[in-house]
């Protein structure tokens, strides 16, 4: 009889928890994007979950690590719809991009409003939370400036502007700093005067890095400090940080808290940069399962994130 009562409930929970996966576009001034929108099966409106991802060319999933999916997947258990895209610089949209060499920091963030009046035309929906991971926290909080959505999550987000976290990252072992720091430092003052650098006269390793393409979008990145664009944010705010996050350190966790005392705040011990466990800073060892497929997302950081959500 326990068997049976126990096979009964999984069959009734996958029922409660079922999702239904649409892929979705939308038009913008120079092309096609592209996502993946994931409805939770209900009689009701469900909160909405927009996750923005991090620099680079980074797709709706992730790449093979699969994290934004997992997330994805496992807020759907929770009656939590999502939507994750390909940015304008990935997966299926890159394909459909016609204006990709001039693109600006302010097409990220125009592409995520587009992506956020999408689903205001939608009335499966009771609320609107965007997710900004990384580069995404920023873009986040200036897309939540004009009250658009409901609730605000910065998830491993920079407090400091680029420039000073690409110094830090660079840095990292301190010993880097007597080796390059001149060079860096020359290069990002004649960026933030638009004095674009050729890239033949920039030294290796950082040729491909800053190349002369992308010191325009450098540039209109630098414009903006995370610490003050917190503060315009008028909705309800989470900041998310893992303890085990190389890339984005601690230190950029207590510039955004500082800068908003009345966020809500959630810092997760064995957490890494991917949201999967990780037990140090080593960047050879902590990076190695980023792109593991097998290796899961941190309980406690998809319960905490669920508890804002629906709160």
């Amino acid at each position: 009889m326990k068997i049976k009562l126990t096979f009964y409930l999984s069959i009734f929970s996958l029922i409660l928890n079922a999702q239904t996966s649409s892929e979705v576009s939308i038009d913008v001034a120079d092309g096609t994007l592209f996502g993946t929108l994931t409805v939770v099966d209900s009689q009701d409106q469900s909160p909405v979950v927009l996750i923005i991802a991090g620099s680079g060319p980074t797709d709706r999933n992730m790449g093979k690590g699969m994290s934004y999916k997992m997330l994805s997947d496992s807020l759907g258990k929770y009656n939590i719809s999502t939507l994750r895209v390909d940015k304008r610089s990935a997966g299926k949209s890159i394909e459909q991009m016609t204006n990709l060499e001039n693109t600006m920091f302010e097409d990220f963030v125009d592409d995520a409003k587009s992506w956020v009046q999408f689903l205001k035309k939608d009335q499966r929906f009771s609320e609107i939370i965007i997710l900004g991971h990384s580069q995404g926290s920023l873009i986040a909080f200036l897309v939540s400036q004009d009250s658009a959505v409901d609730k605000c999550i910065s998830l491993a987000g920079a407090g400091e502007k680029i420039d000073l976290v690409i110094r830090k990252q660079i840095y990292n072992p301190p010993i880097n700093k007597f080796f390059f720091g001149a060079v860096i430092d020359t290069l990002f003052e004649k960026i933030s005067r638009a004095e674009f650098v050729e890239t033949d006269s920039i030294v290796e390793p950082f040729r491909a890095m800053f190349r002369r393409e992308v010191q325009p979008f450098l540039l209109s990145w630098i414009n903006y400090n995370p610490t003050l664009e917190i503060q315009k944010v008028d909705v309800p705010v989470l900041i998310v940080q893992g303890e085990m996050d190389f890339q984005v350190q601690m230190d950029q966790y207590e510039f955004l808290r500082n800068a908003m005392p009345s966020a809500d705040t959630l810092l997760i011990q064995n957490m890494n940069h991917a949201m999967k466990f990780a037990d140090t800073l080593d960047k050879m060892k902590n990076a190695k399962n980023y792109e593991d497929p097998t290796v899961g997302l941190v309980n406690e950081f998809i319960q905490k994130l669920v508890e804002f959500i629906l709160r």
